[in-house]
């Protein structure tokens, strides 16, 4: 569905874009290093431990107003981004196709439920922030590893039912789970290979002084081809939550 649909590769491409323009402008971040291009847009929680990483060095760095200033630019663009590229995917499911109405579709959609969209970024924030630190303190590096772990299966569907079906973070979060919990391997088999592979891109690539201050055509190529997979993660769990709602949502009281 990602490779049919114009409006949405161009939505990721162009977050990509503005995301490496956040990142780069301060340079505090190694934006160019091939890991870091290649997870720019993955799917929260790892996205998330990019912005922690990038939060944590700039308050260190930067006047308090400056570094609360630029997480809430990063925090309104990747809830603006992701609520947009869901509300595309749904249009398309839909039968809306990715012309002019669905893109004004998806758009009235991200309006209404973008304040939603970004509490529940925030909360992929916190739990990267406190849950590996609260693990780690027991587990040691595997703490981090299984934070994020936690955080991926169990609230990987949250942004998708806010979209979707228009409720709060709270009820969102508890629908995920839900989701999560439901019997079957569907819903490991598409997350956890998701997972390490994000896992091992992130850990392999590690920046050095020779890597220049733009990405190289070839690390552009690379991050785009890898943007173009987070979308098609990203639609495929979409659809996967049409699947199983039914199973999920409470039970509508007879009227």
């Amino acid at each position: 569905m990602a490779g049919t649909s114009p409006a949405l590769l161009v939505t990721a491409f162009v977050g990509l874009l503005l995301i490496w323009l956040v990142y780069s402008s301060t340079g505090l971040i190694q934006a160019p290093v091939p890991g870091v291009m290649a997870q720019i847009e993955a799917l929260p929680p790892m996205q998330s431990a990019l912005d922690a990483n990038f939060f944590g060095l700039g308050a260190r760095v930067f006047p308090p107003a400056v570094s609360i200033t630029l997480a809430g630019v990063l925090l309104l663009l990747r809830s603006a981004l992701l609520a947009f590229s869901i509300s595309l995917v749904i249009e398309w499911l839909q039968g809306s196709g990715g012309g002019r109405a669905a893109v004004r579709g998806a758009a009235a959609r991200t309006y209404r439920i973008l304040q939603v969209v970004v509490a529940i970024e925030a909360l992929f924030l916190a739990l990267v922030f406190v849950l590996p630190a609260l693990l780690g303190a027991i587990l040691g590096p595997l703490g981090t590893v299984l934070a994020l772990v936690m955080g991926m299966y169990f609230v990987v569907f949250a942004p998708i039912v806010a979209v979707h079906e228009r409720v709060g973070l709270r009820e969102s979060v508890r629908l995920s789970a839900r989701a999560a919990r439901l019997r079957g391997p569907q819903h490991i088999l598409l997350v956890f290979p998701y997972l390490l592979v994000s896992l091992y891109i992130t850990l392999r690539t590690t920046g050095s002084p020779g890597f220049p201050v733009t990405p190289s055509f070839l690390v552009w190529a690379y991050a785009l081809f890898m943007t173009f997979v987070h979308v098609a993660i990203l639609a495929a769990l979409t659809q996967r939550w049409r699947l199983v709602r039914g199973a999920v949502m409470d039970p509508q009281p007879a009227g």
